[in-house]
């Protein structure tokens, strides 16, 4: 059987960077903005060098900036996301059906059981009333 120390050394053993996701997260999501914002008339310039959108008011090309600065962030966030769905650590412990029936099955007999004890004790105890009663 396990000591309190043995169990307080073993949970320290077993700590995972999962406590820092968030804090991993929020660095993402400022890197990517970053990213994004650099990236961003670079991908304008492009799409206009490429003929996507020609005939835009210079106003408007600005506003584009911002629209492709929100599209790359949006992406690389998908993007990671996936990875992080894909890589992500399975749970260990999956019910089964099988697992489901048998957890059913014991219950059902444990319920059975509790129904013949409670009516032994209702027998003894009328039984036990018919002894006092006729003295």
């Amino acid at each position: 059987m396990m000591t309190d120390e043995d169990y307080r050394i073993r949970k320290a053993k077993g700590t995972t960077l999962r406590a820092f996701f968030p804090i991993i997260g929020l660095v993402l999501v400022i890197v990517f903005g970053v990213i994004a914002y650099t990236l961003a008339p670079t991908v304008t310039n492009i799409l206009y060098d490429n003929g996507v959108i020609q005939g835009l008011s210079p106003d408007i090309l600005e506003r584009f900036d911002l629209i492709s600065g929100v599209m790359i962030f949006f992406v690389m966030m998908l993007v990671t996301g996936m990875v992080y769905a894909i890589a992500a650590p399975k749970p260990k412990k999956q019910v089964t059906e099988r697992q489901l029936d048998r957890e059913r099955k014991e219950r059902i007999a444990a319920e059975v059981e509790a129904k013949q004890r409670k009516r032994k004790a209702q027998a003894k105890m009328a039984e036990d009333r018919k002894k006092s009663s006729g003295r």
